[in-house]
């Protein structure tokens, strides 16, 4: 979804947050990371664990 409404010039320049129990916080990462490039400075995670 993000490749879809971004440009590669703004997904390159963009901060990623994400929250979530964590096997959801660890495959968002591991995605941004292998599969958009995104440097895990520019990732930023709440982990969230109880609803």
């Amino acid at each position: 979804m993000l490749i879809k409404y971004l440009s590669t010039d703004e997904l390159d320049n963009s901060i990623v947050y994400i929250c979530g129990p964590p096997g959801t916080l660890k495959a968002m990462q591991r995605l941004l990371q292998d599969d958009l490039h995104i440097p895990k400075e520019r990732i930023k995670i709440e982990e969230f664990t109880r609803y």
